[in-house]
């Protein structure tokens, strides 16, 4: 994309009609009775794009002067509780939110190049780390925050991949100034540290006391593939790191929620085991913990529906559909399990029989709206009868939707994170204007490059 404020105007206002017409494209089938990836009629649309001004209203209340957006708030019996601070996947959120909003129509064009650019020049301030940003910052000052990882600084890995792909979206959204000055700080970032040497994998983090963690991430279908991706696209690391984290386990580890089936493909001299495990029928590839928005974050960024059709856009669409059978087998009236605060303080949710690592996460009955909106590509016609259903439990708050809802006792936890109200407005924008912020993602080199990745790779399933 070219640095032309005029091309980049037309460009948005032509994809901000097709979201307000609510046209219909025509695509596959998410189930027997879903279309995935098609588009709502007038009403539905309008109804997603309201929902998605509500939900920014979180970052309009809560995003410091410094473009910093709050990680948590609470609403108490005394007021509002922050937690003023912030991390790089929460800006990541933050920043495709407002250029969505934009899409929308829901934020003007100033509004949202202005909030951009504030972003863009705090993160020009802050301290980093071989171009990379830490855990955790102070949202009043930039300072890092040094209360949480036993008082030292910490790299994510996981978290920079977020951003990393963030600021490439900026890069091709906004010509002049503000495109260069957003793809000057990706150039910046340097991944290869975190290569492992042996394994192939991407190591977790690096901590300023004890130095680069002594594990990997083992496992593609997580929330790191951005990172994986973003780490190739840039050259840092070489793309026969794609094949290097698992499917499955291999058949013989007797650990795992289930024993996979499969078989051994090979990619680039690499030997993949292409495992998957199966729910009621449903063939699919696993998480860590069967959570929502380890599968289906990373397609906010990725175009893993339109490149991936044997690979991952499959897998996503299958995993929806394992999401809203465990449901409907513990007969609740709505879906969505993925990591959200609790009434309590915060937990981590899914669907036990999709996740590799037996009994990690608690399987409910906590339902996190997050999930649904994630799920709107791949069954637009169950998502949206989800939402009907959460708001009729009394989800919406004052700041978008509450973070979660006890689906057996109806008790809400109002509390509100960045996160998870930055990917239910990336959903939404995603959804009704055909994917613009993953079409902006793939016109960069970042996202480019390697994209034959997801075309040549076929699952079990």
């Amino acid at each position: 994309m070219t640095d032309n404020d005029t091309s980049d105007g037309k460009r948005r206002n032509f994809l901000r009609a097709v979201g307000a017409l609510g046209i219909a494209a025509v695509g596959g089938t998410a189930s027997a009775n879903e279309g995935a990836g098609k588009h709502d009629d007038g009403r539905c649309g309008n109804g997603l794009r309201a929902i998605a001004r509500h939900h920014y209203r979180f970052f309009e209340a809560f995003t410091s002067d410094l473009g910093l957006p709050d990680d948590t708030v609470e609403e108490t019996g005394e007021g509002i509780r922050r937690s003023n601070r912030t991390s790089p996947s929460n800006i990541a959120m933050y920043v495709v939110s407002t250029v969505g909003a934009a899409e929308l129509g829901v934020l003007s064009e100033r509004e949202a190049r202005g909030r951009v650019d504030a972003v863009v020049s705090t993160l020009e301030s802050v301290e980093t780390w071989n171009g990379l940003f830490l855990r955790w910052y102070d949202i009043r000052t930039g300072r890092p925050w040094m209360e949480t990882h036993d008082g030292t600084k910490y790299v994510s890995t996981v978290d920079n991949g977020h951003l990393t792909a963030a600021l490439t979206i900026v890069g091709q959204a906004y010509g002049g100034e503000l495109g260069r000055r957003a793809r000057r700080l990706v150039r910046a970032q340097d991944y290869s540290p975190f290569h492992h040497p042996d394994n192939g994998r991407l190591i977790g983090g690096y901590d300023y006391e004890n130095g680069l963690d002594d594990w990997t991430y083992g496992m593609i279908n997580s929330e790191p593939r951005v990172a994986s991706y973003c780490a190739i696209g840039m050259g840092d690391i070489p793309k026969t790191h794609w094949w290097r984290p698992r499917r499955t386990y291999t058949p013989d580890a007797d650990w795992t929620q289930q024993r996979s089936s499969g078989e051994w493909s090979t990619y680039d001299s690499v030997d993949v085991f292409e495992g998957h495990y199966e729910y009621d029928g449903t063939k699919f590839v696993p998480s860590w913990g069967g959570a929502q928005f380890e599968a289906l974050m990373p397609s906010l960024f990725i175009k893993e529906r339109e490149l991936g059709p044997r690979g991952f856009g499959l897998n996503n669409e299958r995993w929806v559909q394992v999401q809203r059978d465990f449901a409907d087998a513990q007969n609740w009236p709505v879906w969505g399990l993925s990591p959200c605060g609790t009434p309590d303080g915060y937990g981590s949710f899914g669907v036990p029989q999709q996740g590799a690592w037996k009994d990690h996460y608690a399987p409910g009955p906590i339902v996190t709206p997050h999930a649904t909106f994630l799920a709107l590509d791949y069954a637009p016609h169950a998502a949206h009868e989800n939402v009907r259903r959460l708001r009729r439990m009394g989800i919406d708050g004052t700041y978008g939707f509450y973070d979660s809802v006890n689906v057996e006792t109806g008790e809400l936890t109002k509390k509100y994170y960045a996160l998870d109200q930055g990917m239910s407005i990336a959903s939404i924008a995603n959804h009704l204007t055909d994917g613009v912020l993953r079409e902006y993602f793939h016109e960069s080199d970042v996202g480019r490059r390697p994209e034959d990745l997801l075309e040549r790779e076929e699952f079990s399933i």
